[in-house]
Parts: structure tokens; sequence; C-alpha cells
């Protein structure tokens, strides 16, 4: 089971790929909604003292991002 300092790392990556594919599509009210998803997770982090940078799942590839989801 993944801890909640992993799943915070994951969403707020996830959360600003998500942004900017939404940028591009001009989804501006998306867009807004998961910055405060990214914001939330960013908050999250650091009141469990967390100064790691977010997870950054890969574009390329995806692999990245199917390896964090399998360690979840």
């Amino acid at each position: 089971m993944a801890n909640q300092a992993e799943v915070v790392d994951y969403v707020a990556g996830l959360a600003e790929e998500l942004v900017a594919m939404c940028r591009q599509a001009d989804l501006a009210d998306l867009a807004f909604l998961l910055e405060v998803v990214s914001s939330e997770a960013a908050k999250t982090a650091r009141a469990h003292d967390r100064i790691k940078p977010a997870f950054r799942p890969s574009a390329d590839n995806g692999h990245d991002r199917a390896v964090a989801i399998a360690a979840i």
C-alpha cells in the first residue's frame, strides 16, 4: 500500500501535467480546478514536512507513470 507522501507527490505531478494539457486545449475552467488540486497536494506535502519536489511523470512514453502507479 502506498504511503501518503507517495500519493501526494504523484497527484501533484499528474495534476500539473493535466493542467498543461487543459491549457493547450483551451479548457481554462478545468485547468483552474486542476491547479487547485496541485496546490492542495503541495500544501499537504509541506504540512508533512516534505521538501522533495513533486513527482513529474514523463510525457514521452508514459513508462515512468506506469512504474509510479505500480509502486502505489
